[in-house]
């Protein structure tokens, strides 16, 4: 996971000297592939993959089958700017998880934020079916959360990390992430 913040940045030149890519395109789909194996391999939760393009990146079933993990990859140069535009692809994932699930979080990862994206997550949660959160966070903070989770419980218990550290709307910062740790483990 070594290159997990370049992919998400689309650092082409040094993924290309690193051997990581060969080709500019590849950098989408690997920090989706990236983010699936953290996930499967760090927070200790069953994955699926969507394969079509109305889909999000990734899915996630909690232990108590209730709640789902949705997750959108956003590799950019720059800030991910979440607009009215681009939140009806998200409304559109959660929606789509059959009932009595609740995808909690929508998960949305990118390098980084506008200001702007945090009231749009909130406006778009209105918009969502009743217990949905959508979690903006940065690639490095997800990274980092993950080599947490997975520091405390790969040797013990390989518990699944709770779907309530993630359960909030607007964005997921360390400190954040560290309260709510103590809080929900």
């Amino acid at each position: 996971m070594g290159f997990y913040v370049e992919l998400a940045s689309r650092d082409y030149n040094k993924l290309r000297v690193a051997g990581v890519i060969e080709k500019d395109i590849q950098v989408e789909r690997f920090f989706e592939d990236a983010t699936t194996y953290l996930v499967r391999e760090y927070l200790f939760l069953e994955t699926e993959i969507f394969e079509g393009r109305n889909d999000a990146d990734g899915r996630a079933l909690y232990p108590d089958k209730r709640h789902v993990l949705l997750w959108d990859c956003k590799s950019s140069e720059s800030e991910y700017s979440l607009t009215e535009k681009s939140s009806r692809q998200f409304l559109a994932y959660c929606t789509r998880t059959p009932a009595p699930q609740i995808p909690c979080p929508m998960m949305i990862i990118a390098l980084s934020f506008s200001k702007e994206s945090v009231a749009e997550a909130q406006r778009l949660k209105t918009q969502c079916p009743v217990g949905t959160e959508i979690a903006l966070i940065e690639a490095s903070t997800f990274l980092w959360l993950c080599r947490q989770w997975h520091q405390q419980h790969a040797s013990t218990d390989k518990k699944p990390l709770p779907w309530q550290v993630l359960a909030t709307s607007g964005k997921l910062s360390e400190e954040n992430l560290k309260l709510r740790l103590k809080s929900f483990t």
